[in-house]
């Protein structure tokens, strides 16, 4: 069995910056055991079930989007779960044996959701092996642990072990097949209820990272579940996962779709959370980020990087390194990032130093190290949160900063990020009387000093406690003053963050969390971003109380064309005129720079772009913005029937001709994947220009209708020469001249 001569750990659970709470659990073990004589499946009764289907019993994948399941007593959204064949009823051998009805999996772009539905059982307990789960990830049996005697019909590579309030996830150490050697990875808690009527319903959630062992990615496994009291009474599931290699097991596979309603549009939107750590660099998974755009809808990630080894040393190069593969991951998928840096994340179980954050002086000298990997991948850096200073990079809890105070070295730090990023590009704040003490004003950015490229036009905020207390765990001071200025400032910069658990916080406010007054502050205060994954029962109360389709649907912007006026016929040389509108059903406008263009392309395929002076970030949402302009076309400009369409890329050089990175228009049937254009249902034909004689000469008779002028001036116009009396009858002798500068395809239309 698991090693528990180790002794009960405290473990912390912290909410960023604002408050914690002790759990005491018991048999975590703190070292590897490897162990024959006492394991669970020594000397165990073999199971008596007979069948001739030998091998794998079942494969299944349940994919969801994100916030389809939240581990709670509610149990929602496992009635999108196809769960495995129901174990044999009457197999209890036992009071209080454990006995296996259904399990059932169920995956998003993160995680693994388990679910066991027992006709009888405990509730999970610390002393015996009441709920194991053998996973081989390698769907390899002569790998990973069998037991003894080889009975397991599957190599386990991986335990998910029930025990007090949890599950903890081991990795297989051992070199015998035989004996029992795991080493622990992570635990996580679980939900479990009695069942009317008798019986157990205990699910919870796991990370697929956690199940890649091998650090080659999973799309699937076979697994083979396991449960026993301490009187070793057994039952498996599938029956028969116990006879070795003429048994049976079941598949869970990973299978990924495009989401069918919703799409990504960029630098908005609800974002996924991602975080690594100095001692441990976990890199983003390729697959996983391709899920998040294609199948949720996803066009932001939250990037933590933690620097705890790098508090008294310079960041390594292998860390750098690392950075700049995230990176190129996440061009590759086409999304972008939010960055924040931190050094500690928690402390004592009273939130007393040491917090473990750096010194200014070690900020600024990482702030030059990092220097170079953020302003080459500023292009996908959507916004850069200040971070760095106290847990978590908030800004409170911190070894070297007062709270509340010593705003000059703050100011330092601020600075400091502000010269790394290029001018393009904007930071966030915790709170908004950083930046109002940093900058020594409290006037609000406006429509004169937006986007101007000043220290004010590129501090935004975000708050990562929305609607979670009165004050939103500290952010606010004096919401008299702070939330009318934050309306204002909102409206030119970024605002985003994340929701919190509200029931730890010193003055909390359940009726902030409903969704009127959700609605009301993100719009109030132009949300630009929200974090899916925390704090998840307030994400999930806003999908029962019918407003998180609204929300994810208007964070940031949400464009939408309305109607144009065009020319039908042009000639090259001339002016194109049109007039396009638009509106704003978003929360907010777009906060970094994006280009506008129309599109003419012509039947053979050629597309020619002209740029518009237009600045979509100042289309602020509830308006209507009127496009009026015209375009040159060039005299050289083939004749033709023309499209015409709309595009808005990233104006970045490496992302402009990339869809990914192209806003999308919420019109139906009007967006082009391949190329991020907008059909705007209009077609303009371009027809030869006209051209006309410059000069007339007579050799012989007199004009008897029309001049150069009339004939210059009007299409279609006649030229009348009269015939003069010669000897031998009448003769008309004359001659025209013009020069022709088109091409030479154009004297076709001449006659």
């Amino acid at each position: 069995m698991i090693c528990y001569a180790c002794i009960s750990k405290n473990i912390q659970y912290l909410v960023p910056g604002y408050l914690f709470f002790t759990l005491l659990l018991g048999g975590l073990p703190d070292r590897v055991c490897a162990q024959s004589l006492d394991s669970p499946l020594t000397n165990t009764p073999q199971a008596t079930l007979v069948t001739s289907n030998l091998g794998q019993l079942q494969n299944l994948s349940n994919q969801v989007g994100a916030m389809s399941i939240v581990i709670d007593s509610n149990r929602e959204g496992w009635d999108l779960a196809v769960p495995y064949t129901e174990d044999p009823t009457g197999d209890n051998g036992g009071i209080g044996q454990i006995d296996w009805n259904t399990i059932s999996m169920i995956h998003d772009c993160d995680d693994l959701y388990v679910r066991y539905e027992l006709a009888d059982g405990p509730m999970f307990k610390p002393d015996g092996f009441r709920y194991n789960l053998f996973v081989d990830v390698d769907q390899n049996p002569m790998t990973g642990y069998r037991g003894a005697g080889k009975q397991l019909s599957v190599g386990a590579d991986v335990l998910i072990q029930g025990g007090q309030d949890k599950v903890t996830i081991f990795k297989f150490i051992s070199s015998d097949q035989q004996v029992w050697g795991w080493q622990e990875i992570i635990y996580y808690p679980v939900n479990d209820q009695a069942k009317v009527g008798g019986g157990r319903d205990i699910d919870y959630r796991i990370s697929i990272s956690d199940l890649d062992v091998f650090e080659t990615g999973v799309s699937s496994f076979n697994w083979v579940a396991w449960a026993d009291q301490p009187s070793s009474i057994v039952d498996y599931y599938p029956d028969g996962g116990n006879l070795g290699d003429t048994g049976l097991f079941n598949t869970y596979s990973f299978n990924y779709k495009p989401r069918a309603d919703g799409f990504a549009n960029p630098e908005r939107g609800f974002f996924e959370s991602t975080r690594t750590q100095s001692s441990k660099y976990t890199p983003v998974d390729l697959a996983t980020l391709q899920c998040y755009r294609q199948n949720e809808g996803v066009s932001l990630i939250h990037r933590f990087f933690y620097l705890e080894n790098f508090v008294n040393s310079d960041i390594s190069q292998q860390y750098l390194d690392m950075m700049q593969a995230d990176f190129d991951k996440i061009r590759q998928v086409g999304l972008k990032v939010i960055t924040r840096f931190a050094y500690s994340e928690s402390s004592g179980p009273n939130l007393t130093p040491p917090y473990g954050d750096a010194s200014k002086d070690r900020i600024l000298s990482h702030l030059n190290q990092l220097s170079n990997v953020l302003k080459k991948n500023s292009d996908v850096i959507a916004v850069m949160q200040a971070g760095l200073i106290g847990l978590w990079g908030e800004w409170w809890y911190s070894d070297h900063f007062q709270p509340d105070g010593d705003w000059s070295n703050r100011a330092d730090v601020l600075f400091g990020i502000l010269d790394i990023l290029p001018t393009t590009r904007s930071i966030q704040l915790r709170a908004p009387r950083y930046k109002q003490n940093i900058l020594s004003d409290v006037a609000p950015v406006d429509q004169l000093v937006a986007h101007n490229g000043s220290d004010r036009s590129r501090t935004g905020h975000h708050n990562d406690c929305l609607l979670s207390s009165l004050s939103d765990g500290g952010t606010y001071l004096n919401t008299l003053t702070e939330y009318p200025y934050l309306e204002e400032e909102t409206k030119w910069l970024p605002m985003g963050g994340e929701t919190c658990d509200h029931n730890f916080l010193s003055d909390p406010d359940p009726n902030r969390l409903m969704c009127a007054v959700a609605l009301d502050e993100l719009g109030g205060f132009h949300w630009s971003f929200l974090n899916i994954d925390w704090y998840q029962p307030t994400l999930r109360k806003w999908l029962d109380d019918g407003c998180y389709s609204e929300i994810e649907q208007r964070l940031g912007y949400q464009l939408k064309f309305l109607q144009g006026t065009y020319n039908d016929r042009i000639k090259p040389g001339d002016r194109f005129k049109f007039s396009l509108q638009l509106n704003n059903e978003g929360f907010s406008a777009p906060f970094n720079p994006r280009a506008i263009e129309l599109i003419l392309r012509h039947t053979n395929g050629s597309t020619y772009s002209f740029k518009l002076s237009n600045d979509p970030r100042f289309w602020l949402p509830g308006k209507i913005y009127v496009i009026s302009d015209e375009i040159i076309v060039p005299k050289n400009f083939p004749v033709g029937s023309y499209e015409v369409l709309l595009n808005l890329p990233d104006p970045e050089p490496a992302l402009h001709d990339r869809s990914e990175y192209s806003i999308r228009l919420a019109n139906e049937n009007s967006w082009e994947a391949t190329t991020g254009f907008h059909k705007l249902s209009h077609t303009v034909t371009v027809v030869p220009p006209v051209y006309y004689p410059n000069a007339v000469g007579i050799i012989a008779g007199k004009y008897g209708w029309g001049s150069l002028a009339s004939f210059q001036a009007v299409d279609n116009d006649t030229y009348d020469v009269n015939s003069s009396q010669v000897a031998d009858g009448r003769v008309s002798d004359w001659y025209a001249t013009t020069k022709i500068t088109g091409w030479a395809t154009s004297l076709s239309e001449l006659s």
